[in-house]
C-alpha cells in the first residue's frame, strides 16, 4: 500500500501517542519503512535472478572490473587477499547504501556479511579499514579517474544520441556542461607547498574538487583534485574532451571564463556562456554602459535595432517568493560602437556573438521587500529571433542550469559528510570522492527512473533510495551493475527504424559539422594564435 492521508492515520493511530502525533520516532521509522517496501515492490522485476544466474552476474562483473583495474598492481602494492574489483565492489555496495567513511564500511561489512555472502561467494570477504585505507593510498588517483570518467563519458555519449541530442541544431535541447570546484573544509589545515613557488613558502590550503557535471542528465562526467582555487580552469580543460563536449554549452562562474578556456570549448566545437564581471573590466564596463542606455532609451521610447527584452515570471509565489527575470540581449556585431574597440573589450572571449544582461528582481511576499540582482553574460551563442523565437528563455535555462553543479555539492555534504572528511594525502582524496561522485550518479539515476513512473504517486529522494539498498543486497548490486558500462551481453540487431533514424542523425552530423568548420574557420582568436585545423567530429 502507499502512503496516503487514510494509511498515514492508521500509522499515526498504530505508534504515536495520540491522533495528530506525526513527527514522533516511532511514526517517522513506521512511514519510513512502509515507503522502502513501496519502493522494493515497483522495483524493476529483471534483478531479480535465481541465486546460480546472480553467482555468475556477481563474478561476471567483479572480473571486468579486475580485467579494467589491473594495471593498478595493487595486490603486490598492498599484499592483500583480495582483489581490486572485489573491494571497488564492496566499497561501491556501502556507499549506495548511504555509508561514508572507512570506519562505517568495515561495521557495514561485518553486519551485512551474511546477506553478501548468499548474494554471491565473491561478495564473502571483509576487507578491513586498514585494507580500505591502503587501496585508497596506493591507487594512483589520475588513472583511476580516467578509467571512471570513460565508464561514464561511454554511457553519457550513448545516451544523447539514443535522445538526438548528440547532433541537434534546437538550442533549447543542447545540454549543458558546467563545471566548479569544491573545497574540502577539514584538509584546510594541511600545510603544503604549490610546486611554483620556493622555499619556505609554505601555507595552509585544502583540497579542491573541479567536477564537470551534465546538468540534462544530473551527472558528474570527471573531476580533478588541485590545491588552489584559481586552477579550476586548467582542471576544467583537462576534463574537457572532445568526444562528449562536441555541441553541448559550457558554462562557469566569472572567476573560470578565461581566454584559455573559451578557445578549448570553441576547439571541441562547441558554445560557451560566460558570467562577466569586474575581473573583466573592459567587457564588463561594455556590456554595462550599453545596457544602460537600452534601459534609458526604452523608457523614452527608442528602438535599438537587434535588441531583444523580454520579461518572464519563473515563481509566482509558491515558496512565498515572487520571481521575475527581466533579459536584454544584444549581438556583439550590432552594438554601437566602433570594431577596434570590440576587439579590445572582447579580447577574452574568441567568437563571442552575443552578450546578455539578466534581472532577477525577488518580492518576498511575507514583507514585500524587494531584492535585486544585475548579471551579464557573454556567449558565443547566435541569438537571432527569426531562427528560434525562444532564445531569451533558452538563455534564462542555460543560466539555471549552470547552478545545478552548485545543488551536486551540497547533495554530496548532505549524504556523504564529503566537506568533513580530513584527508590526509591528494591521492586518498581524489579516489575516495571519485568513487563518491559516480555512486552518486548511479543513485540518481534510479531515482529518476522512480519518478518518471506513473505509477510513483509520491517523489521518490535519494535517501530512500539508499534505504532500499541497505535493505536488498541484490537490489543494491542491480543498481551498482546498471551504474557501470560494463555490458556483458551481445549487442542487438539494428531494426529497419534504427537504419533510419541513423541516416537522419548522419545528415544532421554532416550539416553541422559543415557549420562549426565555417565558425572556425572565420573566428579571430585577437591573441596572434591560430585555431587549429577543422577535423571530422567524434564518433556519434
Amino acid at each position: 500500500m502507499s502512503i496516503n492521508l487514510k494509511n498515514k492515520q492508521e500509522i499515526i493511530k498504530k505508534f504515536g501517542t495520540n491522533e495528530k502525533d506525526s513527527g514522533s520516532a516511532e511514526v517517522q521509522i513506521a512511514m519510513l519503512t512502509q515507503k522502502i517496501s513501496e519502493l522494493l515492490k515497483q522495483k524493476e522485476p529483471d534483478y531479480a535472478k535465481t541465486d546460480a544466474e546472480m553467482d555468475a552476474l556477481v563474478r561476471d562483473t567483479v572480473e571486468a572490473l579486475d580485467e579494467k583495474l589491473k594495471c593498478f598492481e595493487f595486490r603486490e602494492a598492498g599484499r592483500t587477499q583480495y582483489s581490486l574489483g572485489q573491494i571497488f565492489t564492496l566499497m561501491r555496495l556501502a556507499q549506495n547504501a548511504g555509508v561514508h567513511g572507512t570506519v562505517d564500511m568495515e561495521r557495514w561489512f561485518e553486519t551485512h556479511h551474511k546477506d553478501l555472502k548468499n548474494v554471491s561467494v565473491v561478495l564473502d570477504c571483509r576487507p578491513s579499514r586498514t585494507t580500505l585505507l591502503r587501496f585508497l593510498k596506493n591507487v594512483p588517483h589520475e588513472l583511476f579517474g580516467e578509467k571512471m570518467s570513460d565508464m561514464v563519458i561511454a554511457d553519457y555519449v550513448k545516451k544523447r544520441n539514443n535522445d538526438g541530442t548528440y547532433h541537434t541544431n534546437e538550442l533549447g535541447l543542447r545540454d549543458v556542461l558546467t563545471f566548479d570546484g569544491q573545497i574540502i573544509r577539514a584538509s584546510q589545515h594541511l600545510k603544503v607547498k604549490q610546486p611554483d613557488e620556493g622555499e619556505g613558502r609554505e601555507h595552509e590550503s585544502g583540497f579542491v574538487i573541479t567536477q564537470l557535471y551534465s546538468a540534462n542528465y544530473h551527472t558528474t562526467i570527471s573531476q580533478k583534485i588541485c590545491r588552489k582555487k584559481n586552477n579550476e580552469a586548467d582542471a576544467a580543460i583537462r576534463m574537457m574532451k572532445k568526444e562528449f563536449v562536441y555541441n553541448t554549452i559550457v558554462t562557469c562562474d566569472a572567476l573560470n571564463s578565461t581566454n584559455a578556456v573559451a578557445k578549448h570549448v570553441l576547439e571541441c566545437k562547441a558554445d560557451y556562456f560566460f558570467a562577466v564581471k569586474k575581473n573583466n573590466k573592459k567587457a564588463y564596463k561594455v556590456a554595462e554602459d550599453f545596457f544602460t542606455d537600452a534601459t534609458c532609451a526604452k523608457k523614452e521610447g527608442r528602438k535599438i535595432d537587434g535588441l531583444i527584452s523580454e520579461e518572464h515570471t519563473i515563481n509566482a509565489g509558491s515558496n512565498g517568493h515572487y520571481v521575475t527575470k527581466h533579459i536584454d540581449i544584444m549581438p556583439i556585431k550590432l552594438l554601437p560602437m566602433k570594431n577596434s574597440k570590440k576587439k579590445k573589450a572582447f579580447k577574452n572571449f574568441p567568437g563571442a556573438e552575443t552578450v546578455a544582461r539578466i534581472i532577477t528582481e525577488t518580492r518576498v511576499l511575507r514583507t514585500n521587500v524587494v531584492y535585486r540582482d544585475v548579471k551579464y553574460f557573454i556567449t558565443s551563442l547566435d541569438a537571432d529571433k527569426e531562427k528560434n523565437p525562444n532564445v531569451a528563455m533558452d538563455f534564462l535555462n542555460i543560466k539555471r542550469k549552470e547552478w545545478t553543479v552548485e545543488t551536486s555539492h551540497k547533495v554530496i555534504d548532505y549524504y556523504y559528510r564529503q566537506d568533513g572528511k580530513g584527508f590526509m594525502d591528494e591521492n586518498s582524496a581524489d579516489v575516495a570522492t571519485t568513487m563518491t561522485k559516480f555512486a552518486l550518479n548511479a543513485l540518481s539515476r534510479e531515482r529518476n527512473l522512480f519518478n518518471d513512473n506513473p505509477a510513483v504517486k509520491t517523489p521518490v529522494t535519494l535517501g530512500y533510495v539508499m534505504e532500499a539498498c541497505d535493505t536488498d543486497i541484490r537490489y543494491n548490486f542491480k543498481i551498482f551493475k546498471d551504474g557501470l558500462n560494463l555490458s556483458l551481453a551481445k549487442p542487438e540487431t539494428p531494426t529497419i527504424k534504427d537504419k533510419e533514424r541513423w541516416l537522419k542523425d548522419q545528415e544532421d552530423k554532416n550539416r553541422l559539422i559543415a557549420d562549426w568548420n565555417h565558425r572556425l574557420k572565420s573566428i579571430d582568436y585577437m591573441d596572434g594564435s591560430q585555431p587549429r585545423q577543422p577535423t571530422e567530429s567524434p564518433t556519434g
